[in-house]
């Protein structure tokens, strides 16, 4: 074999790595996607677990010559499906987006156990566990505080995610009871004699018949389960 001929043949089994080395290979575009979108889930609460899409092998890009950057995409968000840019800044300027997977879990409150409608919640009716929150459109709950005290809208399965939505505050004062209507004004206060038009929650507004003139106020709901009018 002659030494040109050799040479043709090394040339020939070198080829595909050599038409290789012009491009850009895809791990170090998903390897710089990975690592902006692990920094950036540290601003979110939670843990996240991140999964890239592929990206087309056929999809030959130049190169990089100089740095290889990523960034957030307008409307992509750090849960759910979502996407992340990435661009070279080198004398042959590119960019592409990579799609990506982000699942967001915390530890936040669950029911505990089977919980009809109308309970007062306890401690004893909510444990705190590892549930996804990224979708969750209706909030979630990790502090107890939260939650106890509140009575159930709706009945909840066991281990069922607890949201804001789900509760509401207990009635105080009943429609047709008589209360107290506080009236302050400056330095003193008057006392008088009421029936309640509605139900009424703490910090809630209601209307109430004042007994002695039969005149109709509204007022603010206190937490001893008074209606408190402000002068």
């Amino acid at each position: 074999m002659t030494r040109a001929s050799a040479g043709a043949l090394i040339t020939l089994l070198l080829w595909p790595w050599l038409a290789l080395a012009d491009f850009e290979p895809h791990q170090r575009i998903l390897d710089t996607a990975q690592r902006f979108l692990q920094k950036q889930a540290q601003t979110s609460p939670g843990k996240a677990e991140i999964r890239l899409g592929t990206i087309d092998q056929r999809l030959r890009l130049a190169r990089c010559d100089g740095a290889l950057e990523a960034w957030m995409p307008p409307n992509s968000r750090l849960t759910g499906n979502t996407s992340v840019g990435v661009r070279c800044t080198g004398t042959q300027p590119w960019k592409l987006f990579v799609p990506a997977h982000i699942t967001r879990t915390e530890r936040v409150l669950v029911s505990h156990g089977y919980l009809p409608r109308g309970t007062v919640l306890t401690r004893e009716h909510l444990t705190l566990a590892e549930r996804e929150v990224g979708n969750s459109t209706q909030g979630y709950m990790k502090d107890y505080d939260q939650a106890i005290g509140q009575v159930l809208r709706q009945a909840l399965q066991d281990g069922l995610l607890l949201t804001p939505n789900m509760l509401q505050r207990p009635k105080l004062i009943q429609r047709g009871e008589e209360v107290f209507i506080l009236s302050h004004g400056g330095a003193f206060e008057v006392r008088m004699k009421g029936s309640a038009l509605s139900d009424g929650a703490e910090g809630e507004r209601i209307r109430v018949k004042n007994l002695n003139s039969s005149r109709i106020v509204e007022g603010t709901v206190s937490a001893d389960g008074n209606v408190v009018i402000q002068m």
